[in-house]
């Protein structure tokens, strides 16, 4: 009986230790014990689950964020679906697109077609019936639409000297409290693309960004990446047969103008897990400066150690050779200190120093109720 018993022990131990799920418990082990989730991205279905944020109607339909304020308001509830199963303390990282350029849209609040008239020269303090300068121009703008609206629009014709007397037809669009000479598609641009009617349709819709693109890259001759544009253009609409003035706000993205409305970029936000919510790390990033760096080596601020400060002075980094920990941290608490008085307390600092011979380095720092910056500990 003890040799039956010896040999089914045997067994037992031979089948253990050749479990092929070994290594998958041993995994599952290490995520129960970290809790954490490295990183996610938010999917189409993802952005589908805030369909009834009403006041966010584009997060849905077009699977962005205007800003990271938005995005932290918001992916909590994809967290809460999608990992409801985690608990107190677990970390997710989630990458989602937000708006490049935010707050930027295509729409027209009313448009007019005007010119300019003698009178209005008059009016405008000019010697002649025309214009001089582009300063001219606004100073018009301003008294004839006191009380424009935001996304006005407005192609105005006028004469302009410059040398000689010409004819100009250009399109001024009021955004962000002011008006902008935006880029007017001219009868010659219509004609480039062989258009004979001097608008764009519907059926036109699938080719306007290439025009466009063709527009702005014959007229802006040095376009750097980022730079930014507004299109006016004239628009026959076929379902009731209007015609009305619209605009494409465009950017060039290194090789070719895109529209800038809804053009999107990756960009990362934590969330833990605390008291069954997930709360966002709404950390700000700050990098020291060459001026910072000359005011942590004054001798009048006292921070750090002699030796320290002297070193600082002549590389203009701190060294770790010269400089310890907890003097990294007055430093930078001092300078956080400094150049964000009026933080409130519990705002998180992400602050990047230069160091010798390590590089780059990020450390994170807390405002505190006392008013200090110091370390976050781990959790916070």
């Amino acid at each position: 009986m003890k040799k039956v018993i010896y040999i089914i022990c045997s067994l037992a131990l031979t089948f253990t230790a050749c479990d092929p799920m070994e290594d998958v418990y041993d995994e599952l082990d290490k995520v129960k014990k970290d809790n954490t989730i490295a990183a996610t991205e938010l999917t189409e279905d993802d952005y589908a689950l805030l369909k009834d944020s009403a006041d966010y109607p584009y997060v849905a339909a077009d699977h962005y964020f205007l800003n990271e304020a938005e995005a932290a308001k918001l992916i909590p509830a994809v967290l809460n679906n999608n990992y409801a199963h985690l608990t107190n303390g677990a970390t997710v990282t989630v990458a989602y697109n937000t708006a490049v350029f935010p707050g930027v849209s295509n729409s027209v609040s009313s448009w007019e077609k005007y010119t300019v008239t003698e009178e209005d020269y008059t009016a405008n303090g000019e010697s002649y019936p025309n214009f001089n300068s582009s300063g001219d121009v606004y100073k018009f703008l301003g008294k004839k639409y006191p009380d424009a609206a935001e996304n006005q629009l407005v192609v105005l014709t006028y004469d302009y000297y410059a040398g000689s007397l010409s004819t100009i037809t250009d399109s001024f669009y009021y955004v962000n409290g002011r008006w902008e000479n935006i880029y007017h598609v001219t009868s010659d641009d219509y004609l480039s693309v062989k258009n004979t009617y001097g608008s764009f349709s519907g059926s036109d819709s699938d080719n306007m960004v290439a025009y466009f693109d063709f527009f702005l890259k014959n007229d802006v001759i040095v376009a750097k990446e980022g730079d930014f544009e507004y299109v006016s253009y004239y628009f026959y609409d076929s379902s009731d047969k209007s015609r009305s003035q619209r605009v494409m706000a465009m950017y060039f993205n290194g090789s070719n103008w895109v529209p800038a409305a809804g053009a999107v970029e990756k960009a990362t936000l934590k969330f833990q897990k605390k008291n069954n919510t997930w709360v966002p790390d709404l950390s700000t990033l700050y990098t020291l400066t060459s001026e910072d760096y000359d005011w942590v080596g004054k001798e009048e601020n006292n921070i750090g150690s002699a030796n320290g400060r002297d070193n600082l002075r002549i590389h203009g980094n701190f060294s770790t050779y010269n400089w310890t920990t907890e003097e990294l941290y007055q430093a930078m608490g001092a300078i956080l200190k400094l150049r964000f008085p009026n933080a409130e307390a519990g705002q998180k600092f992400k602050v990047t120093i230069n160091t010798y011979p390590g590089g780059d380095v990020e450390f994170i720092l807390i405002k505190r109720e006392s008013g200090e910056f110091t370390k976050a500990e781990d959790g916070e």
